[in-house]
């Protein structure tokens, strides 16, 4: 990956503090195996993380300058990401429903936590119920 920032002036600046966050987070999801830095004109380039784990690169340039060249360049290797399962979508209709009754529905869910499961509807759907205006969801199994 590649990226450049140039920064034109209409005339000579002196004395530039810059900041940047342009080093790929490695996580679960992807690994940064190269990065480098390259700044025209040259400065010292120090570094250090900030509270969500970037890395920060600051530089000053204290010389006249009319052009800041800042690329990055990186190479980053991805992995599949592990998400949790969708909750399915379930109509809260279905409570009103007399062959899935509000009280079918809530003696499936107290047999299914105490093992009993004699609900198949909770085991294959996500469901929901409305309490007061509330949705509860429970996930797909």
């Amino acid at each position: 990956m590649r990226h450049l920032t140039r920064c034109l002036y209409h005339g000579p600046v002196t004395n530039s503090f810059n900041e940047v966050r342009l080093r790929p987070l490695s996580d679960a999801t992807q690994t940064c195996t190269r990065f480098e830095l390259r700044l025209t004109p040259e400065a010292t380039v120090r570094e250090y993380e900030d509270f969500h784990k970037n890395r920060v690169h600051y530089f000053d340039l204290p010389a006249p300058h009319t052009q800041l060249d800042i690329e990055a360049i990186s190479l980053v290797e991805t992995q599949p990401e592990r998400r949790p399962l969708p909750l399915t979508p379930f109509a809260p209709s279905l409570l009103d429903d007399p062959a899935f009754g509000f009280e079918h529905f809530r003696r499936g869910v107290r047999d299914t936590r105490s093992g009993a499961g004699r609900c198949p509807h909770v085991a294959a759907h996500a469901c929901q119920s409305k309490v007061a205006d509330l949705h509860l969801s429970l996930i797909h199994i």
